[in-house]
């Protein structure tokens, strides 16, 4: 999960503290979600998407997709994403068979006072009832007759009239509804005049009089969103064209269009975070129409919608633009996320959305690591041309590549709404200054609260919780109240005890203005035998690279740059001595050399590997090499070098064998 805090919200305890998961673009990344259908009641957007998990314990779900329930989430600020948890589990619904995980695109309406949550399970539609847009929901104990298929779509016309509309066989039906809102008040019809390739996940809303459908289709290999238009809720339709062009790496896609506070939106799925198709995660953008009423493209952003508060982490990843950088995915001693790499002399990130307000912030503090010498960053208001507010100094760091947070004083006050620049600047020959993940301003008198690590768990702050996917407070009125801090382990995770300004400690001091508190969580690495296969994408530690697909369902480490490196805890070369080391790699340029080190990056190294150029980023070879290695467990670190700075190969996996009579010396 991504750090998080909330805005500054003082009350009596000392602290600040309010909502739940601030997102930029994916929305939320504690869970996998997809489908998102946006509604708004009240003062209050509300988002009832799928929910994506890993396939586990050998249970499998359709095409790879295991979808066992429902979450919602709302929204007062489109930056604050609450999770009211599940609203409907398949175990509740009885006329499916158990585990059978297709709880699909859902949708969700309110009429008279009731709240109608409609959700597709096994080719049928069902629907559940509720007094609250957040539950309790209680589904019919049978499906709505006639309406085989999935991806139900709800719309209240004018008059009150609702229709049901559904997916089935890539064909849109639609009937009108009885008043009850669970029968078809006619025979149900067939929407005509779509594209040839129309696919799924049909979505009507109408605006000025005039019904827009829009729907998935596949005309070129991967669902984009298209639309049609017409006079009359159920047609004839007229296509109208594309409002938002196909992922060149996720196949599916699937919409909600809504409007809030005077804007429209345009919400949608990717998988972002797993890039793996049948893990995606809901994203949203603002959509636009022309005088005539037709749809303006929609471009998908990092940044997507809301306004980020500058006392928030702000995780600059999710730009609006960038030159010279990398965003990979976090698999380190942080939480799970994206983050800024590859960052290079020159390189360069715009992150528009900032609000100041009136507070009179001190100092902006910075998530860095560095292997290399480090750097400057630069952040102007606007453009590379505006004000200057703040200059970070990136030290040389003892523990090269491992996060620390760093913080410099504003030379420069801003206020109100703001864009933020971000210039980076360093040794012009490197290849990789220094990895970014969030920056904070922070206000006087105050501490910042952090979690971190790879495991989960919740702090708990005078008494109130908060749980790993959660804002963490700002810590305030230290002089007058110290705050009663404490932290305990979720799941499959350790404690490991607290940070003050990146120090561990064994107890916690009394906390002063301008410290950083940290939570320490960790998951425990098991013992791997180095005589196993090392799967790539399975490290803890990483400088640089990219965790992508391979088309036989494991994992590559790309986009390898000279200089980065990897690490794989508690590997137990067992009595040790020569050894045959293997990988397996790719490259469609100059190649380079993998080196491989017991203890630390500064040991010798154990082994070494020449990889050749293989003539594609695909075209797998194994590349051998004899071994040194020293007995007992280890930490193992793979380094890449090549005299290209980057780019240098693509890498699979590697394991340890045990030598040949003929390959020992």
């Amino acid at each position: 999960m991504l750090n998080r805090i909330l805005p500054s919200v003082v009350v009596a305890t000392g602290l600040c503290w309010s909502g739940i998961a601030a997102a930029d673009n994916p929305l939320v990344t504690h869970i996998y979600t997809a489908d998102p259908t946006a509604r708004v009641f009240g003062d209050t957007l509300y988002v009832f998407p799928s929910h994506d998990i890993v396939e586990h314990d050998g249970l499998r779900g359709l095409n790879g997709f295991m979808m066992p329930d429902y979450h919602l989430f709302s929204s007062q600020d489109l930056m604050n994403f609450t999770d009211h948890g599940v609203i409907l589990h398949q175990d509740q619904i009885s006329w499916i068979e158990p585990n059978s995980f297709e709880m699909w695109a859902p949708d969700a309406v309110e009429k008279d006072g009731k709240y109608y949550f409609y959700f597709p399970a096994q080719d049928q539609i069902g629907v559940a009832i509720a007094d609250r847009p957040t539950g309790p929901y209680v589904p019919r104990q049978s499906p709505i007759a006639g309406t085989a298929g999935i991806d139900p779509n709800i719309l209240i016309d004018d008059d009150g009239t609702s229709y049901l509309f559904w997916a089935r066989n890539h064909e849109i039906k639609a009937m009108r509804l009885k008043d009850n809102m669970v029968e078809g008040d006619m025979e149900p019809v067939i929407i005509g005049n779509l594209s040839k390739k129309y696919k799924e996940g049909p979505f009507v809303f109408k605006r000025n009089g005039l019904y827009y459908l829009t729907y998935p289709v596949d005309e070129h290999g991967n669902e984009e969103i298209a639309y049609a238009t017409s006079d009359k809720p159920l047609g004839p339709y007229t296509y109208r064209g594309v409002i938002m062009d196909m992922w060149q790496d996720c196949w599916t896609n699937h919409h909600s269009i809504v409007q809030y506070q005077g804007q429209w939106y345009l919400f949608y799925h990717h998988h972002d975070l797993s890039f793996d198709a049948s893990l995606r995660s809901m994203a949203a953008d603002k959509l636009f129409f022309n005088a005539d009423g037709t749809i303006q493209k929609v471009q998908p952003t990092r940044r997507g919608i809301g306004i980020r508060n500058a006392a928030d982490m702000i995780q600059v990843d999710r730009f609006d633009a960038s030159s010279g950088l990398q965003t990979p995915i976090h698999r380190e001693h942080e939480p799970a996320g994206m983050y800024v790499s590859s960052i290079s002399h020159g390189s360069w990130l715009h992150y528009s959305g900032v609000d100041f307000s009136d507070n009179q912030f001190q100092s902006v503090a910075a998530r860095v690591a560095s292997s290399a010498d480090g750097g400057t960053i630069e952040i102007r208001l606007g453009s590379s041309e505006g004000p200057l507010i703040a200059r970070i100094e990136i030290p040389q760091m003892a523990n090269k590549g491992q996060w620390q947070t760093v913080s410099s004083k504003l030379v420069a006050q801003p206020q109100g709404l703001q864009d933020l620049h971000l210039t980076f600047s360093g040794q012009k020959s490197a290849a990789s200054l220094f990895d970014l993940n969030w920056i904070r301003f922070e206000l006087p008198a105050s501490a910042q609260l952090y979690a971190e690590g790879r495991g989960e768990g919740s702090i708990t702050v005078n008494g109130k919780t908060f749980a790993h996917f959660e804002p963490l407070p700002l810590l305030t009125n230290l002089a007058s109240q110290q705050p009663k801090l404490s932290a305990t382990a979720g799941s499959g995770s350790v404690f490991v005890g607290w940070k003050v300004n990146d120090v561990a400690v064994d107890e916690l001091p009394a906390i002063q203005q301008g410290d950083r508190i940290s939570a320490v969580f960790e998951k425990p690495v098991p013992v791997r035998q180095a005589t196993q296969r090392i799967e790539a994408a399975s490290f803890q530690l990483s400088q640089g690279v990219v965790v992508e697909p391979v088309l036989n369902g494991s994992e590559q480490i790309g986009y390898i740059n000279s200089g980065d490196y990897l690490k794989y805890e508690n590997i137990d070369f067992g009595s040790g001595g020569k050894l045959m080391l293997t990988a397996r790699a790719a490259s469609k340029a100059a190649g380079g050399t993998i080196s491989i080190h017991q203890g630390s990056l500064a040991s010798p190294p154990i082994a070494t590997l020449t990889v050749s150029d293989t003539g594609g980023w695909d075209q797998w070879q194994l590349f051998k090499a004899p071994a040194t290695t020293s007995h007992g467990v280890h930490d193992l670190y793979v380094r890449f070098t090549g005299q290209q700075q980057s780019f240098l190969m693509n890498f699979n996996w590697l394991e340890f064998s045990q030598l040949e009579l003929s390959q020992i010396e």
